[in-house]
């Protein structure tokens, strides 16, 4: 009668022992899954930001080459004449009309920030190319979108005439093994442009 008895419970032991280590299984196969995608949708964010970064060294490169025209681009967009300080020492401007203000030489010294399309392409895990959608929203790339002059001063030390610009890029990514829909990144980066006025 014993030996009948223990082989009943042989069969729910080894039922029980198949189920938990079924669980055990699928549980790592479904956390090393998830593991994997938020790794890649990690790294996506990240490639979208230095691209984001990238646009603003390209900004911040042709600011350094060209200090004088984003100065005047940037005093021309507040609605001030670059050549002269009407504010008199250490004094902001308060009262700016919108007739004054052109955007037009911001615009024109912005038109070459970006990257325009990147070709890209991305490997799936057996080494051949996903198919990139041809859609705005699907692109590799920066642009910086935004020189914005916040504050603008005469400097008691030196006498020069000193603005506070803000550049603003976007940038985008897309890998199709994370998402349907393109990554996008913006970063922001005040600098200081300055004119001795004579």
């Amino acid at each position: 009668m014993n030996v009948q008895r223990r082989r009943g419970i042989a069969i729910p032991l080894v039922l029980l022992f198949v189920f938990v280590v079924s669980v055990y299984f699928f549980s790592m196969a479904f956390t090393r899954t998830e593991t994997r995608r938020q790794g890649l949708s990690t790294l996506n964010q990240r490639q979208a930001y230095y691209m984001a970064m990238g646009g603003v060294q390209q900004a911040l490169l042709k600011i350094r080459l060209l200090h004088r025209e984003a100065y005047d681009a940037g005093s021309l967009a507040r609605g001030i004449c670059p050549f002269f300080n009407p504010y008199g020492d250490n004094l902001v401007a308060s009262n700016l009309t919108g007739a004054t203000k052109t955007f037009k030489a911001r615009n024109i010294f912005m038109t070459d920030l970006n990257s325009g399309q990147l070709p890209v392409s991305i490997l799936n895990d057996g080494g051949a190319e996903f198919a990139m959608p041809n859609d705005d929203e699907f692109v590799w790339g920066y642009e910086v979108t935004e020189l914005e002059v916040s504050t603008y001063y005469t400097s008691a030390t030196d006498g020069s005439v000193r603005q506070v610009a803000k550049v603003t890029a976007l940038g985008t990514s897309y890998d199709p093994r994370t998402s349907k829909t393109g990554r996008r990144e913006k970063v922001t980066k005040s600098i200081e442009l300055h004119r001795r006025i004579q």
